[in-house]
């Protein structure tokens, strides 16, 4: 079921995908730029949109370990470039099917959610990680 907030007083939907593997990632998409499709096809307006939401982190840690680093700063660093790498290296696999699909779908979120252990503070810390891109592309 498809879900998300009101921007300028319009409703924007965001489909999410808990994505297992690698391999699953494009069935994964896709069924969720079809759910979307058949949201706006059900819809009236010309003002719908969408993003699709990706949880990648059962790819970035499958066994769900607890991620260490000295200090929050080593913690960003070190999730932006997994999340970086992740991106470059696989971003392809989302995006060709969505040029082909409708124009109201404005984007992909990536997500990477991991506990942390902070040397510095000594405790554990839940972490979510969402890198952001130009904001500009979720005007409508």
């Amino acid at each position: 079921m498809s879900t998300g907030p009101r921007v300028n007083g319009k409703k924007l939907w965001v489909e999410c995908k808990h994505i297992e593997s690698l391999g699953s990632i494009k069935k994964n998409a896709k069924d969720a730029s079809k759910q979307l499709e058949k949201l706006f096809a059900e819809k009236i307006g010309s003002g719908l949109r969408g993003i699709i939401a990706l949880d990648i982190s059962k790819i970035l840690n499958p066994s769900n370990k607890t991620f260490s680093a000295e200090n929050d700063q080593e913690l960003v660093r070190s999730a932006r470039l997994m999340m970086d790498q992740f991106i470059y290296q696989n971003s392809q696999i989302w995006q060709k099917d969505f040029e082909q699909r409708l124009k109201k779908i404005i984007g992909t979120i990536i997500r990477f959610a991991f506990m942390y252990h902070s040397e510095i503070r000594n405790i554990p810390v839940y972490t979510s990680y969402f890198p952001m891109g130009d904001e500009s592309a979720f005007e409508y």
